[in-house]
């Protein structure tokens, strides 16, 4: 995941839990893993570094909060 985040232009050292920003992710398959052979998922990357996900679309509940 970090590289796929890095890819995009976003430093690695930028992302993290306790910036102010509110990131989230939206995946196709959060059972996947973050790069071919490794055992760690998207979703476990995810919940260790203290990150909100969902698989296929937007939770309801993160469109109404404010």
């Amino acid at each position: 995941m970090n590289q796929k985040i890095c890819r995009l232009g976003i430093p690695r050292d930028s992302i993290s839990s306790e910036t102010a920003l509110d990131i989230r992710f939206v995946f196709s398959r959060s059972s996947s893993p973050i790069y071919k052979g490794s055992k760690t998922t998207l979703g476990a990357w995810c919940e260790k570094n203290g990150f909100l996900y969902a698989d296929k679309t937007i939770p309801e509940e993160w469109i109404k909060e404010k």
